[in-house]
């Protein structure tokens, strides 16, 4: 399964291949929401694996006019369904598109959250990232190297507004909070603006953030843009250095 495709296919191909994974096992491509650097990539990846796009009817619909015409499969936002041995559930989120969503996988006793593109932590959103062994999550932007950017004003109202993005600081509670309330998990920063942010200033807020809560229970790593960085198998602990 495929979640997003912003890239264009035939380097979406290469980086499945870069994991040692054949982009023919690939049964879906699964849609958060309709901005182009989702899912620019989604249509002529589907085509040519000839497998459908997944996301709720407002996402398809607005998503249309980028991804052509594509065999196409409706998940209700708040429903479920399978695909293969994954059981996809999708929930809402708070960004300035149709109909945005995050999605948990569950297979055995596993699961993953993944939410990135959205304004604020709802109480849906944290309740979904509750119990997860992984947690990919925002950390978008760090505020005050987004106000002193040369964004013009309406764009940096839109990135701190609700249907914006998360900052560094508000992902770091959160993580902070999980570690205090949750279960072990493993936790990835994802989104790093490319301006308005760097990995230094992402791992360091929430290391932070962490080391003030002081239980450890998450392990934090960072997904790089780009680039294949980090993976995650549900059969090892979560503890083990062999994830990263």
């Amino acid at each position: 399964m495929l979640l997003d495709a912003g890239f264009p296919m035939r380097t979406i191909r290469d980086k499945i291949a870069s994991v040692g994974q054949s982009p023919l096992d690939v049964q879906a491509v699964l849609l958060t929401h309709e901005h182009s650097d989702h899912c620019s990539g989604a249509g002529p990846t589907c085509r040519a694996l000839k497998v459908p796009l997944v996301a709720n009817s407002a996402t398809l619909e607005a998503a249309s006019r980028i991804v052509g015409s594509t065999p196409s499969t409706e998940l209700p936002t708040g429903s479920e369904m399978e695909i293969g041995d994954l059981q996809v559930r999708s929930f809402p989120v708070s960004h300035d598109a149709a109909d945005p969503v995050g999605y948990v996988f569950s297979c055995g006793g596993a699961r993953a959250c993944y939410v990135t593109d959205t304004g604020t932590l709802t109480p849906v959103i944290t309740s979904n990232m509750m119990g997860a062994q992984l947690v990919i999550v925002e950390s978008n932007h760090d505020v005050l190297r987004l106000s002193q950017s040369g964004y013009p004003a309406e764009l940096k109202r839109r990135i701190l507004g609700n249907r914006g993005h998360l900052s560094n600081v508000v992902t770091a509670r959160e993580i902070a909070r999980l570690s205090l309330e949750s279960a072990p998990c493993v936790v990835w920063l994802a989104h790093l603006s490319e301006e308005n942010n760097s990995e230094r200033l992402a791992m360091t807020t929430s290391r932070n953030a962490l080391n003030a809560a002081q239980p450890a229970n998450v392990r934090l790593a960072l997904a790089k843009r780009n680039v294949v960085s980090v993976h995650w198998n549900s059969a090892d602990n979560w503890w083990q250095g062999s994830l990263f």
